[in-house]
Formats: C-alpha cells, sequence, structure tokens
C-alpha cells in the first residue's frame, strides 16, 4: 500500500524556514525534527527566497504578476475581438450602394 501523501499549511512551512534562518540549526538537523526531507525543507526555503511574502500561496493562487497578466491577457483578446468587429462593419459601410 502506499502512503497518504501530506500536506502542510503555509504556516508549517513558515516556521520550519524561520527555524533554518534563525541560524541555530541546519536544514537537516530541524527536517529531521519535523519529519520531512531535507530536499523538501530545501525547497520551501529556495520558494520563500524567490516569491518572498507570496511564497506558499497554496494550488491554484496566482501571485499578483500572475493574477495581472492574466487580466491584460483577457483585456488583450477582448480589445481583438471589438477591433476585427469595428473592421468588418467599417467594410461594410465602405461598400458603394448598388
Amino acid at each position: 500500500m502506499g502512503s497518504k501523501r501530506r500536506k502542510f499549511t503555509k504556516e508549517f512551512k513558515q516556521e520550519a524556514v524561520r527555524l533554518v534562518e534563525s541560524g541555530g540549526r541546519t536544514a537537516s538537523e530541524v527536517a529531521a525534527s519535523l519529519d520531512v526531507t531535507p530536499a523538501l525543507l530545501t525547497k520551501w526555503m529556495q520558494s520563500k527566497r524567490d516569491d518572498g511574502e507570496e511564497a506558499f500561496r497554496g494550488q491554484g493562487k496566482r501571485t499578483v504578476v500572475e493574477e495581472e497578466n492574466w487580466r491584460l491577457k483577457l483585456q488583450n483578446k477582448q480589445l481583438a475581438m471589438e477591433l476585427e468587429f469595428l473592421k468588418k462593419v467599417s467594410r461594410y459601410f465602405a461598400k458603394e450602394p448598388k
């Protein structure tokens, strides 16, 4: 039988990283005391270093930059559709009546 995958809260990850960064213990010691692998703890530390306060967002949650990028892509798509419509309308009205 396979073991069930464990999930860790944002607060747990932040506290684990804080324990290593405070200096008294190594990542391996902290990982052993928390019953996680050193590789996982290192991954959390890298995420904290890279993303700062936005680290450990959870599944499906976007960063501020990702959210802005998504919103701008959506707006760009809408504007492209409106432009295409205006081009079609202008061609229609540009035709001379028969």
